[in-house]
């Protein structure tokens, strides 16, 4: 209910001195066309918890000046003529509204005064409001706190919707006093939903009346409410259950009284106060642990006549008084797929400085804990800190989290802190920028399991659009669920007559020890379907967190260049020349490209080839010189020992590049890539679209679909000083040529053919090769892993190839070693990686900081 409580009043702040109005002596006794009528409003929302001198309190005032223009007995323009919102951060009394100077006053933007004062208008017949119109540059929040006026307007004195009409063999005898019975009941359209309302009708003089009216919220036909990604907007004849089993410790309330003049039939509005009230009793159903309160007040000054006509509102469709949840919609889809469209025309002013706000908690919430590790005590103000920067995380975009990340990144602390928030914010682009840092290695094994433990416990609902046959196996399905595990099977349904069908909310909960037993539950609009404790059929398979590279990643089909041959990621073989100027073979194509790599020839008529890869960090190219594999980073050459530092290893003539993004593997003539699937539809090159479809392979850099292979080789071809661009043989069709697996040609068959005799002759003389080779056996000596601020050493020895030897890639094996880490600055450190030098050491009495699976030779080859 937390959000219809701040329906009434706009989240922005600001007070000054009291409007000192007073209310004209007014004999009116109905509303008559031709007349304007002006209201004061006053609102007031005050939450916190019960504690005298809380510091957790907080109340927001809002006041306004309203005019109700009778275009007829049906129609009236309403109109807003000046408002100003203010707040407090203390407790404030929540029975009566509070003067306006007891809070702090903040000046509107131009933006927000503009959409607050345009006109509505509305239907207004028998005390009932209607189809509602709205100019059509009306904002959601601007229309909520206009609904929230035009709330205090509705009174069905004329009994429509009674639903105290079922005794009706008892009242028959009595049909006349019925009619005029002083308490009734009705279902109304209020802010809240449509539910019964109870009348209660006090005669208070000859020509006044006094009423009330309480909302029962245990019998409504529809609520509004966002809780868990399921939303309440649907036909709800089982509200009291629902409510019983969802918010049992939640008490809600609803109380109008209004002051009349005339009588039950002909009336007109002198005076309206609300109260309502939302308690949050979560331990016994007595003791209150937090509550909200809004009153309102909406009083009438004066009657004007002859006034000057108020301008309509330019709409195109007619709303109904219940309050619009298409904001928190917007929110709630943003969270599901990171589209920042949907964040336009925030409510919020907070929102234009998300940036700024994240780094101030994220400064305020290093300080506490630092604070915190001294005196081993945390203050409240940091878990309110931690509260407010997931709750910005929420609302940030995808670009907004990757550039808070970049200017934070020098600060280990903050960085430990913002991965620690975005597993709890649980957006999509919150998640998606976890799973990146858990995939490049940012996150101990610790804080990555921490992370993916609170992704599991959040729960997510999916759209579903299934056909009828998937929806008949889907009930065979849960037939048989339900014979297989009666004694755990419990089932709960509901109403047949659902509004709104296409959600799903599913949860899967395995035991950690065996992983033989889960509990599992599915809730649609119609039932919920629970199994508790059930026997897997099988013992699933998960990740393991300690071995490389297998947490998220999951790279793509090789693509393959030699000569002037291709294989796209895709697997579409084709011929096109390779040049001594660069041909871009595959790069990142998004706003924000992270790689790209190049490949020419060295000289016109060689097959020697070089290979250049642009990373963000580095740039890397390779050739063979003198029968030996040269590698050049950022213009230095680079010996095989410093390699690993960046991502690169050496395997005999065959160098190997890998991080998070991309996997590739070159020999001087023949370049091998993988590329992680995050980048499907992403990448351009000769390598192919890479969308998992043969059609529109060939994309040339301006991302048009050509089938000219010349025009797409062109495309990514780079010119420069340096190269000669071969024209003659770019020109020449008959370099060129696509191979159609689906195809029975001669041409295509003998492609085959070569590329399968060129494999087997491969493989056969690198058995020759390994059986003239001479082989000696790995030695053992104690890893050393260079870290940031920690050296850190294997606790046991790791096989390594001497000095003069070199491993194979097919004469490896993979291993698991456990190492202990120190600070590198200690002097322990210094010392231990001196004797690891010399000896093995022998680390039996340190503790186990981290366990790494290393590929190790089985055998070493001498040069």
């Amino acid at each position: 209910m937390k959000f219809l409580v701040a329906l009434c009043l706009l989240a922005v702040a600001f007070a000054s001195q009291d409007w000192e109005i007073r209310p004209e002596q007014i004999r009116d006794q109905i509303f008559k066309t031709g007349k304007q009528y002006n209201f004061k409003f006053d609102g007031q929302i005050a939450s916190g918890l019960p504690i005298s001198s809380s510091p957790d309190n907080s109340a927001s005032r809002i006041e306004s000046l309203v005019s109700l223009n009778f275009e007829n007995d049906r129609q009236v323009l309403f109109k807003i003529n000046k408002i100003r919102i203010g707040s407090a951060q203390r407790e404030v009394e929540s029975r009566e509204v509070q003067p306006f100077r007891f809070f702090e006053e903040t000046e509107l933007t131009e933006e927000q005064k503009e959409n607050l004062l345009l006109p509505v208008r509305f239907r207004y017949e028998n005390g009932l409001i209607s189809e509602i119109e709205f100019d059509r540059e009306e904002p959601t929040w601007s229309a909520n706190i206009k609904r929230a006026i035009l709330n205090m307007l509705q009174l069905n004195l004329s009994k429509k919707s009674r639903s105290d009409k079922e005794d009706r063999l008892m009242r028959d005898s009595e049909e006349k006093e019925w009619e005029t019975s002083t308490f009734f009941s009705t279902h109304e359209k209020t802010l809240e939903g449509d539910c019964e309302t109870s009348y209660t009708v006090v005669p208070s003089g000859e020509e006044t009346l006094r009423v009330s009216k309480s909302i029962n919220f245990e019998k409504c036909k529809k609520r509004v409410d966002i809780r868990y990604n399921l939303r309440f907007g649907e036909d709800c004849p089982t509200c009291a259950s629902k409510f019983n089993r969802e918010e049992p410790n939640t008490i809600s309330s609803t109380v109008f009284e209004f002051e009349l003049n005339g009588n039950a039939k002909e009336n007109l509005i002198r005076e309206v106060r609300l109260r309502s009230q939302y308690v949050f009793t979560p331990l016994d159903g007595e003791k209150q642990l937090m509550g909200t309160y809004v009153t309102n007040k909406l009083t009438l000054l004066s009657v004007e006549s002859g006034v000057e006509t108020i301008r309509g509102p330019k709409s195109e469709k007619k709303e109904e008084l219940v309050y619009s949840t298409e904001w928190e919609e917007k929110m709630e889809k943003f969270r599901m797929t990171g589209d920042a469209s949907l964040l336009k025309k925030s409510p919020f002013q907070w929102m234009e400085k998300k940036m700024e706000m994240a780094e101030k908690f994220l400064t305020s919430l290093r300080h506490s804990i630092e604070s915190a590790d001294k005196d081993e005590s945390i203050k409240s103000e940091t878990v309110h800190d931690m509260a407010r920067l997931i709750e910005v995380l929420r609302f940030m975009t995808t670009h907004e989290i990757e550039k808070l990340e970049k200017h934070i990144k020098k600060d280990e602390k903050m960085t430990s802190i913002f991965y620690d928030c975005l597993s709890q914010a649980g957006t999509f682009p919150t998640v998606s920028r976890l799973v990146e840092g858990i995939i490049s290695r940012r996150l101990s094994t610790f804080e990555t399991t921490k992370s993916l433990k609170r992704l599991l416990d959040i729960k997510i609902s999916a759209d579903y659009h299934l056909p009828l046959e998937t929806i008949t196996q889907f009930s065979r399905l849960s037939t048989l669920v339900k014979g297989l595990y009666p004694l755990e099977f419990e089932i709960e349904t509901r109403d047949e007559k659902v509004e709104k069908e296409g959600r799903l909310l599913a949860k899967l909960t395995v035991e950690p020890q065996t992983w033989r037993y889960a509990n599992f539950s599915v809730e649609t609009p119609r039932e919920t379907l629970r199994l508790k404790t059930i026997r897997l059929p099988f013992r699933p398979t998960w990740f393991s967190l300690a071995k490389k590279a297998s947490i998220v990643r999951t790279f793509s089909p090789i693509c393959e260049v030699s000569d002037s041959r291709m294989k796209t990621f895709d697997e579409i073989i084709y011929r096109a020349p390779l040049t001594t100027c660069y041909s871009v073979l595959a790069k990142d194509c998004s706003e924000e490209p992270k790689f790209a790599v190049l490949l020419k020839k060295i000289s016109k008529n060689g097959e020697e080839k070089k290979l250049k890869m642009i990373t963000r960090e580095n740039t890397i190219e390779m050739e063979m010189k003198r029968d030996e594999m040269e590698v050049i980073v950022d213009g230095k050459i680079i010996k095989e020992k410093k390699m690993n530092e960046f991502g690169l290893e050496k395997r005999g003539d065959v160098v190997i590049f890998e991080n998070e993004d991309l996997f590739v593997k070159f020999d001087g003539f023949k370049a091998e890539i993988k590329m992680n699937e995050m980048y499907k539809a992403k990448q351009c090159g000769l390598c192919g679209h890479f969308d998992g479809e043969k059609k529109g392979e060939f994309r040339k850099a301006d991302d048009e679909e050509t089938e000219d292979l010349e025009e797409f080789h062109r495309s990514f071809l780079l010119k420069n000083k340096e190269c000669e661009m071969e024209e003659s043989r770019i020109k020449d069709k008959k370099n060129y040529k696509k191979f159609d697996y689906e195809s029975e040609s001669e041409e295509s068959k003998e492609f085959e053919y070569e590329t399968e005799k060129n494999e087997k002759k491969e493989k056969k003389e690198k058995r020759f090769e390994m059986e003239d080779e001479e082989s000696v056996e790995p030695m053992e000596k104690t890893r050393v892993i260079e870290k940031a601020h920690r050296l850190c050493f294997s606790k046991t020895p790791v096989p390594e190839c001497p000095k003069k030897s070199f491993e194979k890639e097919e004469e490896t094996k993979d291993i698991k070693v456990h190492f202990t880490c120190l600070d590198r600055s200690s002097s322990e450190a210094h010392r231990l990686l001196r004797e690891s030098r010399r000896d093995i050491l022998s680390l039996d009495d340190f503790p186990v900081s981290f366990v790494e699976t290393l590929t190790v030779p089985k055998t070493c080859f001498v040069f």
